[in-house]
């Protein structure tokens, strides 16, 4: 899931229900757009792309972190096209592992 890549379900090998594709994010660190990168924008690949290299709604975000209005964390879709709130406290190791497509990190409950 990267820019111009041609994925299919099978590159997925942490599965579907394993792994998020699309997440909710505030413009309270700065304004993003849907329809692609602005040129030659302030980190202008962050305001479409995120990282989930904190929690969501985390105190110290970031432009390129997950983020909502919702009290206790975020909104994901997930591959399998189901969506998930996924709230702030949740293990950072799994919530990092939810990010991947291919890491083969088990998640546990």
């Amino acid at each position: 899931m990267h820019h111009n890549s041609r994925l299919r379900f099978a590159d997925i090998t942490d599965g579907t229900s394993n792994t998020m594709m699309v997440g909710e994010r505030t413009s309270d660190f700065g304004f993003s757009t849907w329809v692609g990168s602005v040129a030659e924008g302030e980190e202008a690949i962050a305001r479409i792309l995120g990282i989930a290299d904190h929690p969501p709604n985390d105190d110290h975000g970031h432009l390129d972190d997950f983020s909502s209005r919702h009290p206790g964390g975020a909104n994901f879709l997930y591959c399998d096209g189901s969506v998930h709130f996924i709230p702030e406290v949740i293990d950072l190791t799994s919530y990092r592992a939810l990010a991947t497509r291919s890491g083969g990190e088990v998640i546990s409950n």
